[in-house]
This record gives structure tokens, C-alpha cells and sequence, in this order.
């Protein structure tokens, strides 16, 4: 079985059905069958050989999510290509590198603006023959450039992924809804493949920021995210609730407090009792029903990668009927290592290995992994991957983690960023970070401490709170840096701080932290496009206010 196969089966299978949904500017969703998809995977593999594209040949594509990069893609894979998929916010340098790395004969772009990154470019990519462009192009098209409708009306000649279909638990009677980057390997895997082998169908978010709408319209049965989300959705609940009447938050705080003793039964393979069931009920529609409308109505579950998800907020959403399962893996292992399913799961963890998939644990608590999963090799480099890949086949992750006596992987942090004090001791700053911003004043954390004698942290105010909370208890908040320097504000963090790290020990509690009044983004190069934080990026960046809290240091 290859993906094609998979595919076409679905196509023969499926039909009618709507495989994709997109929606243009102005207008609403329109789907798009199997068979239509199947025919434009056909037209557009038979263009790419038209155009001279071999077995082997390496394809690239700068595109957002929208259903030409999933005919790109599988018409690439049909015409025996190689697909090498950048992220759509790319620099026209980045682009340049990576074409010129993979040797790619043909890039498909979205829009004018991604071809003006291409073409700033081309006369440094010897390799490069020709551009497709998706948007319409006015007039007529530059020498070399030509449109993605023309490919698919030339006349041309021309097994992993089931183990995750089965853990996934999707169906064709699923539809979700697709944000992530589609070059993403975990969007590209749980968004793409396995719903369009299944069956389901995917609708196109027409934007990052337009999510929340999209998701009342798609109404999804299942949605993939990175924990950023779910994250920030907790956060807009508990200051939605803040804002209401007193008894709003009385009835509030009871609604999870039932929520939380109904998923503790659960966890425990418990029914609850008749009363608990009779107080849920009540619960959800006084408290969670419109948390629930919010996603669409649908929705059986959330699936949660691409970072460290908290305990808590599984727990929470837990609490409200919504399910998150959190799984593990790497672009290396295809990517899925492990993984919860809706039938066996447990907060905290990512879940068991997939069928198939062999798991370790090396003497220094680094995860190996081994199995069909893993990659051949890095392309062109045989001494990165013999760094990676020993000669049994084990692949080192580079995560720290361990496997519980049920069976399930815990992820405690990266190798690399583990911090080691100037007393030898080593800390984990991931459980600490997770645990820190779940205080409604911290919106984002990265903690600082190496070869240093204590922890320290760059933070990330949650504004809003701080601004109101400063406004209740006289503190003045037009300027705030201003307002990060008073005593009142200082007070505030260093409370939170400490009643969060009651149970962490002596030597992981943040003793100093300064205070940033901007947040980290993606256009300042501080967070990947699946919104984790690039730790040495930032660390590097505010190296100066780093060294103002280690005063004593040489």
C-alpha cells in the first residue's frame, strides 16, 4: 500500500463525498468531491511528466493551506516526485536555500507575492526549470512561470501511515477543519493524508486569525493544533469569567468542579454516579454549552502536537466535555511515535507507540526510537544522519522522557535545553514553563539559568490581566515598562510564581525575573511556525537583560 493507492482506494470508495472545503475571499465554503480531486491528481501528475518531471525529481512548494497544495502534493507523490514543502512565511533567502539544497527542478507557489519571493531568487538556482502559480496571473505569464490550471491540461505519460489512521480514529463520516502549516509534517500527516485516506473531509481555515470563526462554520469533528491554541482559548474563558458577576463565577467554578470529578471517574475506568451525571448535565448548559457551540457543536476530540501540551489545560477541557489527545513524534519518525487514542489515554503522557513502532529509553533518559517510522537519512548528509541514527537503527530524538508501568510515553524536555546549574544541578525548564503560564498575569515564559547559581525568567505578561488587575489596586498603567517597575507589579508575579512551584524543589524555583512589554512572534523570528519558542534565539536576543539579573556574576 503507498499513499496513492490509499488515496484512489478512498476515491473509488467515497465518491460523491466531499473530500475538501475551501472558502474565496468574500464568499462561503465549497466542497469539492473525491472524484473532483481524484481527476485534478490525475491532470496535474500527467502535466508534471508533460513538463519532464522524472522519478525522483524533487518538486517544491510555497503555498498556505488550500486545496491546490493537497492535488500538488499527491499529484507529485503520483508522478513518482518528490515533494519538498516550505513553510508559506518563508524569506526569499530561506526559499533560495532550500531550493538549492534539495536540487528542486519545479516550485509551485500561492499567490504573486510568493512568486515575487521565487523570482528575487531564481538566477541563484541552477536547478530550478519552472514555476507554477496557483493565483491567477494578469496578462500574460513571465518566461518559465506557468499557471496551475495550464499543468493540469497538459497531455502527459506518465505502508506506516495505517497504523496512525488506526490510532487516529477517523472516519468518513469526520470533517476537519485544517490550520497548521500544511508543511508541517504533523498537519501534512493527521490533516492530510489520513483524513483523505478515510474518507473525511478537510476544510481549509482561511486564515490563523480567522480560526475561531471558521470553526462555528465548519463545525469539525476533529481538529489538530499545536497547544498554543488551547491554551489561548483557556485563557479567554477564565477572563471572560473574571469579567462576569460574582455568582456568574460561582456557578462557573462549580460547573468545573462537577466537570473535573466526572473526567476523575473516567480516568479511573469509573462510571459516575447517577447524581454526578444528573449535576454534569446541569453543568453543560449553564457553563460549557457555549464553549462547545464555539467549536462548532461537532467536535469529538482534539488532537494536540508540535509542543509539550499542559496537563492542566487537558484537564480543564477535560472537565467541559472536550477531549484533547496528545501525541509524539518528529519530521524524522514520520512523525508519529506515540500516541493517545480516544479509547486509551492518559493526561500527562503522549500516549503508547503505534503498532510497529519500537521505543526505549538510553541510560541518560534520552527516547530512542526504531521501526518503519524512522527516516532513511538526512538528504545529502550520510554524517548527520550516522549522528542521529545508530548501527542498530536506533534514532536518538534528543527528548528526555520516560515510559510509566502502563505503557505510556512522558515527555519531561528537550536534551538541549536542559538547564545545568553552577552546582551541577540539572533542570528541566519545560514542566516549570507549563506550569508558570498557567497564571492568568504570564502569557509567555522562557527560563534562564545556565552554568548560573539559580533560575531566572524572561516573561511575557498577559497585558489585559495585568492592566486591569494594576487599574483595581491604583497603579498607574500608561507606560508599561513604568508599571512592570513598580513595587505593586513585581509583588503580583513574584506571588504567582511561588504558589505554582510549591511542589518543584529548592533548586527549580525562579528567583529572578524580568518582565518584556512586547510579546514573542513569528515575525520577529522567535517562535517556529507551529508557535513554539525558539529558546536560543530569544536567550541571545535579550542577552543584556539576562546579565542585568545575575548582577553578581563576573
Amino acid at each position: 500500500m503507498t499513499l496513492i493507492s490509499m488515496l484512489e482506494h478512498s476515491i473509488q470508495h467515497y465518491g460523491s463525498k466531499p473530500a475538501l472545503a475551501h472558502k474565496p475571499k468574500g464568499g462561503t465554503y465549497q466542497d469539492i468531491s473525491y472524484t473532483e480531486l481524484g481527476e485534478s491528481v490525475d491532470a496535474f501528475s500527467k502535466g508534471l511528466n508533460a513538463l519532464g518531471v522524472q522519478k525522483g525529481d524533487r518538486v517544491a512548494l510555497l503555498s498556505e493551506n488550500r486545496p491546490e497544495w493537497a492535488i500538488t502534493d499527491f499529484g507529485c507523490l503520483k508522478a513518482g516526485a518528490v515533494t519538498v514543502p516550505m513553510f508559506s512565511t518563508l524569506t526569499a533567502a530561506q526559499v533560495g536555500y532550500i531550493l538549492k539544497d534539495s536540487g528542486s527542478k519545479i516550485i509551485c507557489v500561492s499567490t504573486s507575492r510568493q512568486l515575487e519571493k521565487v523570482t528575487a531568487i531564481r538566477d541563484e538556482v541552477p536547478t530550478l526549470e519552472q514555476i507554477i502559480v496557483f493565483d491567477p496571473i494578469e496578462g500574460e505569464c513571465p518566461e518559465g512561470v506557468i499557471q496551475f490550471e495550464a499543468v493540469c491540461e497538459l497531455d502527459g505519460d506518465g505502508q506506516g501511515i495505517g497504523a496512525c489512521k488506526s490510532l487516529i480514529d477517523i472516519s468518513d463520516a469526520d470533517v476537519l477543519l485544517s490550520f497548521l502549516p500544511l508543511s508541517h509534517v504533523f498537519e501534512r500527516l493527521g490533516g492530510h493524508y489520513v483524513p483523505l485516506i478515510s474518507g473525511a473531509k478537510v476544510a481549509y481555515a482561511e486564515s490563523t486569525f480567522t480560526v475561531a470563526q471558521n470553526m462555528r462554520e465548519v463545525a469539525p469533528t476533529v481538529m489538530l493544533s499545536v497547544p498554543r491554541l488551547y491554551e489561548t482559548m483557556h485563557d479567554r474563558i477564565l477572563r471572560t469569567v473574571q469579567e462576569g458577576s460574582s455568582l456568574k463565577q460561582k456557578i462557573f467554578h462549580w460547573g468545573v468542579s462537577v466537570g473535573s470529578s466526572v473526567s476523575s471517574a473516567i480516568q479511573k475506568g469509573k462510571k459516575p454516579s447517577a447524581i454526578l451525571q444528573l449535576q454534569q448535565n446541569i453543568a453543560d448548559k449553564l457553563v460549557f454549552a457555549k464553549l462547545k457551540a464555539a467549536t462548532g457543536g461537532r467536535l469529538r476530540f482534539f488532537v494536540s502536537g508540535g509542543a509539550a501540551l499542559p496537563q492542566s489545560i487537558a484537564e480543564f477541557f477535560h472537565a467541559a466535555g472536550i477531549l484533547i489527545l496528545e501525541g509524539y513524534g518528529l519530521t524524522e519518525t514520520s512523525p508519529v511515535i506515540s500516541m493517545n487514542h480516544p479509547a486509551q489515554w492518559k493526561f500527562g503522557t503522549v500516549g503508547v507507540p503505534v503498532p510497529g513502532v519500537e521505543v526505549q529509553i538510553a541510560e541518560d533518559g534520552e527516547i530512542l526510537t526504531r521501526g518503519p517510522h524512522v527516516m532513511k537519512g538526512y538528504f545529502n548528509s550520510e554524517s548527520a544522519t550516522a549522528e542521529v541514527i545508530n548501527g542498530e537503527g536506533w534514532f536518538h530524538t534528543g527528548d528526555i522522557g520516560i515510559i510509566d508501568e502502563d505503557g505510556f510515553v512522558k515527555i519531561t524536555d528537550r536534551k538541549k535545553n536542559i538547564i545545568v546549574l553552577s552546582n551541577g544541578k540539572n533542570v528541566a525548564p519545560q514542566p516549570i514553563e507549563s506550569e508558570l503560564v498557567q497564571s492568568p498575569f504570564i502569557n509567555q515564559i522562557i527560563l534562564v539559568g545556565n552554568e548560573r547559581k539559580n533560575l531566572a525568567a524572561l516573561i511575557v505578561p498577559n497585558f489585559d490581566a495585568l492592566k486591569a488587575w494594576a487599574a483595581e489596586n491604583n497603579v498607574a498603567t500608561d507606560d508599561l515598562a513604568t508599571m512592570f517597575e513598580t513595587r505593586e507589579v513585581k509583588q503580583l508575579i513574584q506571588r504567582e510564581i511561588r504558589s505554582r512551584l510549591t511542589d518543584f524543589a529548592d533548586f527549580e524555583q525562579v528567583r529572578r525575573f524580568t518582565l518584556l512589554d512586547k510579546e514573542f512572534s513569528q515575525e520577529a523570528d522567535e517562535m517556529t511556525p507551529t508557535l513554539k519558542l525558539k529558546r536560543n534565539v530569544i536567550i541571545k536576543r535579550y542577552g543584556e537583560a539576562i546579565e542585568k539579573m545575575y548582577p553578581e556574576d563576573p
